[in-house]
């Protein structure tokens, strides 16, 4: 096996530690924050930085049984770690709703002889883990496909709670944009899996408010062609 070893200028540590805070100890004892700018910054990186930290944690859980994505971590204190409590934070500022932190398993490691608390926080609603697999999701494949297989499991199509559902068509328009899709009705009903009368309804007022704009009208020439839509200032 080749081992690499690589070596980083002084001043990076410097950065690290007196800029950003970190502490060069276990994160279990040193119970470190999330850096300010991360909590601030566009959903790119809020959406890159999500992504690490489920891939990092090696306690991931997507549970079948109760139908839930789980994150554990654990802190010295039975307190809930803080950068368990700004992962919800960041994950709900991009409107995803996160459970409680709960908990706490003690847990004893023989190896180090310490003793940690075990704090887990879960996106258990069928609504927010439907976004969550849009907005976010895995990088590792192997629980993208797990995610699909548990919301494909589901018999009826989510149901969005009153104030987001404009928002649900919406980010459902900008992913069939980024597929080279058409915006459609049917296009639409068939990624959300909700009727297509009840779309065209929600549409007419994203159109008033000119949240969703017409580009091509419905035409009966040489065959049915359905409404075209776009996002303005896109």
């Amino acid at each position: 096996m080749k081992t690499i070893h690589l070596e980083f200028p002084k001043i990076l540590g410097y950065i690290l530690v007196n800029g950003l805070g970190m502490i060069p100890e276990s994160k279990v004892f040193t119970n470190p924050k999330i850096p300010e700018f991360l909590l601030k910054s566009r959903t790119n990186i809020k959406r890159a930085f999500i992504q690490q930290a489920f891939d990092d944690e090696r306690s991931i859980h997507i549970r079948k049984s109760g139908k839930a994505i789980q994150l554990r971590q654990h802190n010295s204190d039975n307190e809930p770690p803080f950068r368990l409590t700004q992962l919800k934070e960041l994950i709900e500022s991009l409107g995803i709703i996160v459970n409680e932190p709960f908990g706490s398993t003690q847990i004893y490691d023989t190896k180090k002889c310490y003793t940690s608390y075990g704090w887990g926080t879960q996106i258990s609603n069928q609504s927010n883990m439907w976004l969550f697999a849009q907005k976010i999701n895995f990088n590792s494949i192997r629980k993208r496909e797990k995610l699909r297989e548990i919301l494909n499991s589901y018999i009826t199509p989510p149901r969005f709670k009153n104030g987001f559902i404009e928002t649900k068509i919406l980010d459902t328009c900008l992913q069939l944009k980024k597929e080279n899709q058409k915006i459609t009705i049917k296009n639409i009903s068939e990624k959300l899996g909700k009727n297509e009368s009840w779309i065209a309804e929600v549409s007419r007022n994203l159109i008033k408010e000119n949240k969703l704009v017409v580009i091509k009208k419905a035409s009966s020439n040489n065959g049915f062609l359905p409404k075209e839509f776009d996002l303005p200032n896109l």
